[in-house]
């Protein structure tokens, strides 16, 4: 009776240091790197159910006049100090020297930008922070409804009037 031997198969190659050091760091870099960015998804908004918002503590026309910061993750834009008209219009809340607003910067899926003097309507949070999925738009684009809607409601509602903000939804921000 005939035996067979097992073959013995090839020697294997050593794995030297280096090759486990590249190892080692690609997974580093794997792992380091950001997770793709989602794209900002947000329902189509609309007036009343951004002004109605929870978190929605003031709702101005404002013209934005510089960009103040802008950190990758958070842009802040100036309301003061640029070479565009000033003058803001209230329709809810009435927030204390309302100079500047937040909103998301480069970097981010969601961000948001304005053009520098361009009146807008913004939706702001306490912490002045406009919200990308709010009904934020020029407001040379609000529409007839949208103007009828605010013009009743322009004011510091429910304040004590304060001397130099002149009534009618005013709000200077010099």
């Amino acid at each position: 009776m005939v035996r067979v031997r097992p073959v013995s198969a090839a020697p294997r190659p050593t794995v030297t240091a280096a090759a486990w050091a590249l190892a080692l760091a690609l997974t580093l870099v794997a792992v380091a790197l950001p997770a793709p960015a989602a794209a900002c998804r947000c329902r189509r908004p609309k007036l009343l159910g951004s002004y109605f918002g929870a978190r929605i503590t003031s709702v101005v026309i404002a013209t934005p006049q510089r960009v103040v910061s802008d950190d990758g993750g958070r842009r802040t834009y100036g309301l003061l100090g640029g070479p565009y008209p000033t003058n803001t219009t209230v329709y809810k809340g009435c927030p204390q020297k309302l100079e500047r607003f937040s909103v998301y910067g480069p970097g981010n899926s969601c961000q948001t930008t304005f053009a520098l003097g361009v009146p807008v309507l913004l939706f702001i949070r306490d912490d002045r922070f406009v919200g990308p999925c709010d009904y934020t738009v020029p407001a040379s684009e609000l529409t007839a409804g949208d103007v009828a809607f605010l013009a009743r409601r322009a004011g510091c509602a429910n304040a004590t009037p304060r001397p130099g903000y002149g009534g009618g939804g005013r709000y200077p921000t010099t």
